[in-house]
C-alpha cells in the first residue's frame, strides 16, 4: 500500500515587495500573516501582482527568498533592483559621425528627450547635426546598437584659384612670367570651404 504524499508545509507569513527609490534596491518585507505554501511560483506571482514584474530580478533570488522565509528570518531580503534605461553616444575619430547605443530599463525610466539631451552634451555633439528620426527611434525602441544619429558636412572643394595679372609689369624683371611669389598671390587665393563635424 503506497504512502500518501505529505501535505506541503505552510507558513504564517505575509510578503510585501518594496523598492527603495534612493538605492533602487527591490526587497521583500515579511510580516505575520495567514498560513500559505511558500514556493518560487507563489512569490513570482506575488511579485507580478504588486507591480514589480518589469524589475531586474536575480536568477536565484526567489529560491533564496523561500529559504530565507523557511528559516524564520523576518529581515527585509533584497531580490532585485530598478534599472533605468542607459544611453551612450560615441563620436567617430574624424568627428564627422555620431552613434548611439541604448539598453532598455527594468522598472525604471525609459529614454526621453532629457536623457538624449544629456547624452549629446556629454559627448559634445551638436543637436543641429543630429538626425531627428534617429533620435525618435531611440525613444520608441527598447534597445539599439551603434545607431547613426548625427552626420557632419563633408568638405566642399572650391574652384581652382587663378592669378591673372591686370597691370603690366607686375612680374618683377628677370623672373619668368609663370613664376610667382607667395606674398604676391595671397590676396587672390580662395580657400577651400572647411567641412563641419558633429561636435559643438
Amino acid at each position: 500500500m503506497s504512502e500518501e504524499a505529505a501535505e506541503p508545509e505552510t507558513f504564517n507569513v505575509s510578503v510585501r515587495f518594496e523598492c527603495d527609490f534612493e538605492t533602487d534596491v527591490l526587497s521583500a518585507h515579511l510580516a505575520e500573516g495567514s498560513a500559505k505554501v511558500i514556493d518560487t511560483a507563489y512569490l513570482t506571482e506575488l511579485l507580478d501582482e504588486q507591480g514589480f514584474q518589469d524589475y531586474f530580478i536575480e536568477s536565484a533570488a526567489m529560491q533564496e527568498l523561500v529559504s530565507h522565509i523557511i528559516t524564520g528570518n523576518v529581515e527585509p531580503f533584497p531580490v532585485g533592483e530598478r534599472r533605468h534605461a542607459k544611453l551612450k553616444v560615441s563620436v567617430a575619430d574624424d568627428a564627422m559621425t555620431a552613434y548611439a547605443t541604448s539598453e532598455p530599463p527594468a522598472g525604471g525610466d525609459h529614454i526621453g528627450n532629457s536623457m538624449i539631451k544629456a547624452a549629446l552634451e556629454a559627448a559634445g555633439v551638436k543637436r543641429s547635426r543630429c538626425i531627428e528620426e534617429a533620435l525618435q527611434e531611440l525613444i520608441t525602441q527598447d534597445s539599439m546598437s551603434n545607431l547613426l544619429i548625427a552626420e557632419g558636412e563633408a568638405v566642399e572643394h572650391g574652384t581652382d584659384s587663378q592669378f591673372l595679372p591686370q597691370v603690366e609689369g607686375i612680374v618683377p624683371a628677370g623672373v619668368a612670367e609663370d613664376v610667382l611669389f607667395a606674398h604676391e598671390v595671397d590676396a587672390f587665393v580662395v580657400p577651400l570651404a572647411k567641412g563641419r563635424g558633429v561636435l559643438a
